[in-house]
């Protein structure tokens, strides 16, 4: 679900203000409890010292998250419609949900 934040944010043309929604709460408590930045200081070492999973990701993801102000959403999965990695753009904000469950019918 990693890659589908960064390519979902990677098909902004401009800088955006960004509504994420996601199921995944790995990585919306990594932005919204600040773990990505205690990463970042610790040099990719988590809290009990062993390295984070996917780095590679993670530091690809920063620079779209300098570029982008995102705010992430955290939602119980399969309680939307199924939009894995799409966005919908409402006014001046985009609204991305990213692996939403699977798509029924």
């Amino acid at each position: 679900e990693l890659i589908a934040v960064i390519e979902a944010l990677y098909s902004l043309q401009k800088p955006s203000n960004v509504t994420l929604y996601s199921d995944s709460q790995y990585i919306c408590n990594a932005i919204n409890q600040m773990w990505l930045n205690n990463w970042m200081i610790h040099d990719w070492k988590k809290s009990d010292g062993k390295p984070v999973l996917n780095d590679d990701l993670w530091k690809e993801l920063v620079p779209l998250l300098d570029k982008h102000k995102v705010t992430f959403n955290k939602v119980k999965g399969h309680t939307l419609l199924y939009h894995h990695g799409s966005f919908d753009h409402y006014g001046s904000t985009q609204n991305l949900f990213v692996g939403l469950g699977r798509k029924q019918g």
